[in-house]
């Protein structure tokens, strides 16, 4: 489906995306090659194990990024919003992509091909400093993940996965960061990497040390610091 969209010159989204080096005299260049749509909920972007054929970047709406292990098992990877780009390591590695992407309601997308992207960090080098750093940050993060996993039991884990959460989707009220990512308690799980029996566990002990309150769909998280405090 085809909506207008405001040009990219003027978004506010672009100041924490790895285009933020960009000046304006690369926005029309940058914007030519962009084709936008608006996907409804359900679409798959694109499947874990197929070529990549170019980066999306997240106007507005959410995806959904998954995948499954040899014996079934769903796995979350995130919900990366609007302001975010996804597909970048697949077409920088060239090797096909790690996880299946699906649109999770309906979302404004800017698809640019691969060999226009390639080319266009060629001749941008604020971009490619910017990207670098990007990749930085999500490997230190991956790292973490990976320590949590390997190490912290599971009130740790979902710790550290509603820090995140707080830093991607949070939103400070007097009561606290409300987390209003829409997920199941099964796609949280999946998410922190433990079973919904071990997750319930943890979110049950968590709310008795009065760090968090859940909801339908909603969590509020009452003392970050607190939360912070469990990963120390």
């Amino acid at each position: 489906m085809r909506r207008k969209f405001n040009g990219c010159g003027a978004c506010s989204l672009r100041a924490a995306t790895i285009f933020s080096g960009l000046d304006n005299s690369g926005v029309p260049e940058f914007e030519g090659m962009l084709q936008r749509l608006v996907y409804p909920k359900g679409v798959v972007l694109f499947l874990k194990g197929e070529k990549p054929r170019g980066i999306y970047c997240i106007c507005s709406g959410r995806v959904k990024l998954s995948t499954h292990s040899h014996d079934g098992k769903s796995l979350v990877a995130g919900y990366p919003s609007a302001g975010s780009v996804i597909g970048i390591r697949a077409v920088l590695s060239g090797q096909p992509h790690d996880f299946t992407a699906r649109t999770v309601e309906e979302s404004q997308l800017s698809f640019m091909d691969k060999e226009d992207f390639l080319g266009f960090l060629r001749r941008n080098g604020n971009v490619c400093l910017r990207l670098a750093e990007s990749l930085g940050e999500e490997l230190s993060r991956a790292y973490e993940d990976l320590r949590n996993a390997a190490l912290a039991g599971p009130e740790e884990r979902l710790a550290s996965l509603l820090l995140r959460l707080c830093d991607d989707f949070g939103e400070s009220t007097p009561e606290g960061i409300v987390i209003k990512l829409g997920v199941s308690q099964d796609e949280m799980a999946e998410m922190a990497g433990m079973s919904r029996r071990t997750l319930t566990r943890a979110l049950t002990r968590l709310k008795s040390m009065e760090l968090i309150e859940c909801g339908r769909r909603v969590t509020i998280v009452r003392d970050k610091s607190a939360l912070q405090n469990l990963l120390s």
